[in-house]
């Protein structure tokens, strides 16, 4: 069982690494910074998800490496978050390129994987998977993950992507490269660049300079207070060189409050109000369709950097070489303390200077 395993070979439950080496992290000074109430549940979700997979039958099963002679394998991603899909499934094109790959992911998520150069096949439920795989990653083990992967794929053995490493301080990509390089005794090499496979943008007729702009954040510590003056401020400073500015605006539910706060000259006659009114791969494709991003840490962001958009990404408490490793075109600014403390003409003059060479190249 893994915390067993991790014990004895010398490494912390929670915030050890599964495999020799090391990526950035500060999840030791995470863990110490909690209170006992805190590590305790966190040591018990372990304690609990190791006694449900003795009690599926399913510990003889683990294992520390995939088989050898693995030729097909299913990747269970059973996060739903669509940031971190885009960084840990990066590690796709770890695994050996002769292995045959098959995704699982929910299906909110599942067509942004559909056109995928890496994957043989994408599904959104266990019961549609082959049932001849050599090897199952299971991305993070839950109770409800084992009991499906007893009744569709009892016999195969697996492994967890994640197994504890749970919290924010740590290098997503890097991490999950490693943890599939070792399961697959591949060497540690470059980690690859989260990308999407979104077809090419159309042709456009280069009159505007269209700008994403994503509003709201899921976690309250992301959202920006200052969008209004920081988007007047871009409109001020916009080099005249280049093709005028349009904000095309983007957000869920959460982004209404801030969207209110736009002038109304800003939405009418510099912006596109999308927000609330486009699904996901809608959102995905207008990203892809434009010319650079704004925005704060988040999914959409994942979504610029993976489809190599310059612009300006916003972070708070995390440090952007853990979420935006290089190379990316996405410059990165970190608030001192909370969002607020980023002011807008900070905001825009390095947006603007994220633009404008690439923008110049262009023309």
């Amino acid at each position: 069982m893994y915390a067993i395993r991790m014990m004895f070979r010398g490494k912390h439950p929670v915030h050890g690494l599964p495999f020799d080496g090391d990526v950035p992290n500060r999840l030791r000074d995470e863990w110490n910074a909690m209170p006992l109430s805190a590590r305790f549940q966190r040591l018990r979700k372990i304690v609990q998800r190791d006694l449900v997979v003795l009690a599926t039958g399913q510990a003889r099963r683990c294992v520390e490496r995939a088989p050898a002679g693995t030729r097909k394998v299913l990747w269970i991603y059973n996060w739903t978050t669509l940031g971190d899909s885009i960084m840990d499934l990066a590690a796709r094109f770890s695994v050996p390129a002769e292995i045959e790959l098959d995704l699982c992911i929910t299906p909110a998520l599942a067509a942004l994987y559909a056109s995928d150069t890496r994957f043989a096949h994408v599904h959104s439920r266990l019961e549609d998977c082959a049932q001849d795989y050599d090897f199952v990653l299971i991305h993070e083990l839950s109770t409800r993950t084992l009991r499906e992967k007893r009744r569709h794929l009892r016999s195969q053995p697996f492994a967890p992507v994640l197994n504890s490493f749970i919290g924010e301080q740590f290098a997503r990509p890097a991490f999950v490269d490693a943890r599939v390089r070792h399961l697959f005794g591949q060497p540690r090499a470059a980690v690859p660049r989260p990308s999407l496979s979104l077809g090419a943008a159309p042709a456009r007729s280069g009159d505007r300079f269209d700008i994403a702009v994503v509003l709201g954040a899921r976690d309250p510590r992301r959202s920006f207070p200052h969008w209004n003056q920081t988007l007047h401020a871009v409109l001020a400073s916009w080099p005249s060189r280049l093709a005028a500015p349009r904000f095309r605006l983007l957000g869920s539910d959460n982004a209404k409050a801030e969207l209110r706060e736009l002038s109304i000259d800003l939405r009418q006659g510099h912006g596109e109000d999308l927000v609330g009114r486009t699904s996901l791969m809608q959102a995905v494709r207008i990203i892809r369709d434009c010319d650079a991003f704004l925005g704060t840490d988040g999914g959409l962001m994942h979504v610029a950097a993976a489809a190599d958009k310059p612009g300006l990404a916003l972070f708070v408490a995390v440090d952007p070489l853990l979420r935006l490793p290089p190379p990316t075109r996405l410059r990165a600014l970190l608030a001192p303390g909370a969002m607020a403390d980023l002011g807008a003409p900070e905001v825009a003059r390095v947006f603007i200077a994220a633009c404008a060479p690439a923008s110049a190249e262009a023309a």
